[in-house]
């Protein structure tokens, strides 16, 4: 069973106004801020989703510049 956690964006990194990408694990974790870090990487791998080391840099990255440390946090611990 597919759940619609997440809005469907390209899969190819977008820019930020700030000239710095945007991974698509950041845009989950804005999507769904009642959702724990920990059950949105879980839909991430249940999508067949991979998790590798730049894609988690670049969302602890977005994470702390949009001072969202808390999720920065709970990624960090998870990972």
């Amino acid at each position: 069973m597919k759940c619609s956690y997440q809005r469907r964006v390209d899969s190819a990194e977008k820019k930020s106004p700030g000239g710095r990408a945007q991974s698509e694990l950041f845009k989950a974790i804005l999507n769904f801020p009642n959702l724990s870090v920990h059950n949105i990487l879980d839909k991430w791998v249940e999508e067949g989703k991979e998790l590798e080391r730049p894609e988690i840099s670049l969302t602890l990255f977005n994470l702390r510049k949009h001072q969202m440390y808390g999720r920065a946090l709970q990624l960090d611990l998870q990972w």
